[in-house]
């Protein structure tokens, strides 16, 4: 998972579970702007920012998150919670990678069923017909 939150500087910051579990109490590191008065106040994992680690220190913070032990087998939804306390950091993306393999299995709805069966009756009774016609 990558985040985008702007004012992120001045150890502003924000905390966020995934499944529950906190994952991060110190997003919000201005790690892409080359200084604090020029693009600082947004920041946003990027695809070659290297993953941060679980709870890292502020400054070891580069918004972007390996789910992967958060997430279990079988789990059809990650719920993301942040938080900012003091209302000084805001985290205004989040963007998922996720791969995978799926597997799909169809089921003929009722309906079809139905009118396969129908179908079968009819042309029974046709043939029927037509050797007692015979």
């Amino acid at each position: 998972m990558r985040i985008g939150d702007s004012f992120s500087c001045c150890d502003q910051k924000s905390s966020i579970k995934v499944n529950g579990v906190t994952v991060m109490e110190n997003a919000g590191n201005y790690d892409d702007g080359l200084d604090l008065a020029d693009g600082s106040l947004i920041t946003v994992g990027g695809f070659d920012d290297p993953f941060s680690p679980l709870l890292p220190a502020y400054g070891d913070d580069h918004e972007r998150y390996n789910l992967v032990p958060q997430i279990a087998l079988g789990d059809t939804i990650i719920k993301v919670d942040s938080l900012n306390p003091d209302a000084t950091d805001n985290i205004f993306l989040e963007v998922f990678h996720v791969s995978g393999i799926a597997r799909v299995t169809t089921v003929p709805e009722p309906s079809s069923l139905l009118l396969l069966g129908l179908g079968l009756a009819a042309a029974g009774r046709t043939l029927r017909g037509k050797k007692r016609a015979a």
